[in-house]
């Protein structure tokens, strides 16, 4: 009996120094990062060595450029010039293919490429527009959208023709361009829309482009109905050679002569190679705390007016006339209003509203010529590494 209370003492005399030197570890340890509640080392405590010098030298920093900037101010007071931020687009790597002005041989490219009798006005445009095999509801209700954006448009069905046949009937029957309108196979989750072949015809170039991000009009907030009249055309950031090309490409589409009283406008915004769609109508509106005329109260306050000065009942039509001060001025007000929507326009302010779709391109391919998958030259073909996005983000080549 005494051996083994003896060893049973010892047994516990080992484990008491063990979870001493545990807590005594756990001891140290908090000491050097206090743990909160939610037993997370607080930002603090953790940043030592390297990480607390960096930040004592950016404070140093921060400080002196305020010193330097406001010599008269006291440090406390002192607000430096707000910095530009960097960003991809305006640290953009730009190559020998960036335009920066519209130089002789640009012109002269312009004035002879296959896009100078649409900007001449030598001919007019006229759009078919068709789908790959076996088209869904989805892509025919983007159609519809399709139809009210593009003016002087026409739907060919698709059957089994081949793209070189249909390129053929277009160019018989004197179109000007073709869209091919391309969607997924994977009826089973839904198709979608997800590619677009533009053809100028008749002799070329293709451009393929990946169609994403669609949102049909009915799924626009506070969406409004297109008008049929031509729309006016904003292209941004199409910078390159390649871009002017892409873009004059986009804008045979669409006719030159834009009818400014129907106030539309087609985007094509582009950043970082994405081509962006946007369609909306500008709006004039009366500001808040304006009271609009329309015309029949302007027509109501002539008239009282009238009836008031030639009145043989005698005096209760002036009295009245005179006792409203608003009918009297009436006439003014809406001179002045009108003035003013064609001068300064103080009264009134302009906002969009957007008709929609909107969706996004992304250019894959330029062919010489019309579409030919077998034997056709191509003038681009997007390869990561070949454009140098891949080694570099500031590259683009639009």
């Amino acid at each position: 009996m005494g051996a083994r209370s003896t060893e049973h003492a010892t047994r516990d005399a080992e484990w008491l120094s063990n979870t001493t030197d545990g807590r005594q570890q756990r001891s140290d340890s908090s000491q050097r990062f206090p743990v909160n509640m939610n037993g997370r080392i607080p930002n603090h405590a953790a940043l030592s060595g390297p990480g607390k010098l960096r930040q004592q030298e950016k404070r140093v920093a921060r400080k002196a450029r305020r010193i330097e900037a406001n010599n008269t101010l006291t440090p406390k007071l002192a607000t430096a010039p707000r910095q530009v931020p960097k960003t991809i687009e305006n640290q953009r790597v730009r190559d020998e293919t960036h335009v920066k002005d519209i130089d002789e041989e640009v012109v002269e490219e312009l004035a002879h490429d296959e896009f100078a009798k649409h900007f001449s006005d030598v001919t007019s445009q006229k759009v078919m527009i068709t789908t790959s095999r076996k088209p869904s509801g989805e892509m025919f209700r983007f159609l519809e959208n399709i139809f009210s954006v593009v003016p002087n448009v026409y739907y060919h069905a698709r059957r089994a023709y081949h793209v070189q046949e249909v390129i053929k009937h277009a160019v018989a029957r004197g179109f000007t361009d073709l869209l091919v309108f391309n969607e997924n196979r994977k009826f089973g989750r839904g198709a979608k829309v997800n590619g677009l072949l533009h053809v100028h015809l008749p002799v070329g170039p293709s451009c393929l482009y990946r169609l994403s991000s669609l949102a049909l009009t009915k799924t626009i907030r506070n969406h409004g109905r297109a008008t049929k009249h031509h729309p006016e055309l904003i292209l941004n950031n199409f910078s390159t050679r390649l871009g002017h090309r892409i873009g004059r490409m986009l804008m045979s589409v669409f006719p030159q002569r834009p009818e400014l009283q129907g106030r539309r406008v087609v985007t094509f915004h582009n950043q970082r190679d994405f081509i962006f769609f946007r369609h909306h109508r500008y709006i004039f509106e009366l500001r808040k705390g304006i009271r609009q005329y329309d015309q029949r109260e302007s027509d109501n306050s002539t008239k009282s007016v009238e009836y008031a000065q030639g009145s043989p009942e005698g005096r209760k039509p002036i009295e009245a006339v005179a006792r409203n001060p608003e009918i009297q001025d009436a006439p003014e007000r809406i001179t002045s209003g009108r003035s003013s929507c064609s001068g300064d326009g103080s009264n009134f302010r302009a906002r969009l509203q957007e008709l929609g779709p909107r969706f996004t391109l992304k250019l894959l391919s330029v062919q010489k010529g019309v579409f030919d998958s077998k034997h056709g030259e191509y003038e681009y073909v997007r390869c990561r590494r070949a454009d140098g996005n891949k080694l570099d983000r500031r590259k683009f080549v639009l």
